[in-house]
């Protein structure tokens, strides 16, 4: 990997090691009470009037003195669970318009783009965690770090002389003292469920995988998972297939380590430098850990949260073959009842096309791309008793819905809409 990327990166360096070098360089280990609250602050500057307070904080907002009409534009965001919901467009063009060269134009364009319904869209979502939601604060300042890592989407090496950014996927926080099988978990990626054909039950649960092998590559160590024994050992097969490599190809020794048994606190690791995460066969992403800093009093002070998800890249997703108007749940296969093969269908187009009382027609297969059942169906936004959008707490909402690549797939034109009730961050790119 030194050979190929050539991008600024850090030193290696201990993450343990920085952790104590900071710590002990610094005077904050309880001699240094930082203020934790804009009382706190007052109090320390001594002052009284709240007019001359407020404008001293609008004196040093970085946002409103180095804000740029060429910024990126940030959006309130709240993630919610809206697969069912109708996605209309936001400006339908008439008919009598379309004679215009430009209008003409822009539907072509829209035509390529979205000739993958399974793209990547200029959306990120960003979930900022107010401290005071955490919970419980069962940790201290200063004793722990947290670490931010960037996965990125699994990517293919089949083509030539093809070259592509990496594509951004999900980013977490997760603290020195987590294992890496704690952030393993967290990751979200469509190989981590199996595909069976549900067109009997619709609504059975679907049996996990009975082996998830996986490592982290990281520098020059492979951190495989070993929690369950019958998973296969990936590492064993590239350690062996490097020993056939030229000597010089490879600046150090591969070694091996248990990912259970192995905390963020024991790695070492480059800032800005891409290590390996492969699951599932051939299922490769890239990932990178971003910065490193203490936990301070204005962080999250409880476990509970992390790893954290903090951002996560929005893919688009095809509507309802049928309706046009929802999301697709479940891919029909091989259905004698349909023109197109593969189908994509929501849940209410799915039972009322293909079941009669529960009982299935015709011959097909059906695939669900969310195993988990639905209780109801969300037709529009959730409302509390009060009439305002219901505010979910959990981090791990927010999901990224991927398919396997190996499906062909239907272009279907239809250009996927945010719903304006929904409020966190969308980071546009």
């Amino acid at each position: 990997m030194e050979n190929v990327y050539k991008f600024p990166a850090t030193d290696i360096i201990n993450i343990k090691e920085f952790l104590d070098t900071f710590r002990s360089e610094t005077l904050l280990q309880g001699n240094l009470p930082l203020p934790a609250c804009d009382e706190d602050i007052k109090r320390l500057l001594e002052i009284d009037d709240t007019d001359t307070y407020q404008k001293l904080q609008e004196s040093v907002d970085l946002d409103a003195h180095l804000s740029q009409p060429d910024d990126v534009r940030v959006f309130p965001f709240k993630p919610k669970n809206i697969k069912s919901q109708l996605r209309k467009p936001i400006v339908e063009i008439p008919k009598q318009s379309l004679h215009l060269n430009t209008l003409r134009e822009l539907i072509m364009y829209k035509k390529k783009f979205y000739g993958n319904p399974f793209g990547p869209t200029v959306f990120n979502y960003a979930h900022n965690l107010d401290p005071s939601d955490c919970g419980e604060r069962d940790l201290k300042p200063y004793e722990d770090v947290l670490i931010s890592i960037r996965v990125y989407h699994p990517f293919t090496s089949y083509h030539v002389g093809i070259y592509a950014k990496p594509k951004f996927s999900q980013e977490f926080i997760v603290r020195g003292q987590q294992y890496l099988t704690e952030l393993r978990d967290k990751i979200s990626c469509a190989c981590k469920r199996p595909l069976y054909d549900v067109s009997e039950n619709p609504e059975r649960d679907i049996p996990p995988l009975d082996v998830d092998p996986g490592f982290f590559f990281i520098t020059d160590t492979f951190y495989n998972d070993t929690r369950n024994p019958a998973n296969p050992d990936y590492s064993d097969v590239i350690m062996k297939w490097a020993e056939t490599r030229p000597r010089g190809t490879f600046t150090s020794k591969f070694k091996t380590a248990k990912m259970e048994e192995t905390k963020f606190l024991d790695l070492f690791v480059r800032i800005g430098f891409p290590q390996v995460y492969q699951h599932f066969g051939n299922c490769e992403h890239l990932l990178t850990f971003s910065w490193i800093q203490l936990i301070s009093p204005g962080d999250c002070l409880s476990s509970k949260p992390y790893p954290l998800l903090k951002s996560v890249k929005e893919t688009s997703k095809p509507s309802c073959s049928i309706c046009g108007e929802r999301e697709y749940t479940f891919v029909v296969r091989g259905s004698n009842r349909h023109m197109h093969d593969p189908v994509y269908m929501c849940r209410i187009c799915f039972n009322s096309f293909h079941y009669v009382d529960g009982v299935k027609q015709g011959k097909f297969q059906a695939y669900c791309e969310n195993p988990e059942p639905m209780t109801e169906v969300l037709v529009g936004m959730s409302e509390d008793e009060e009439g305002g959008p219901v505010s979910l707490q959990s981090a791990d909402i927010v999901k990224t819905r991927l398919f396997p690549h190996n499906l062909p797939v239907v272009p279907v034109y239809r250009i996927p809409v945010l719903n304006e009730q929904i409020s966190g961050e969308i980071l546009t790119y």
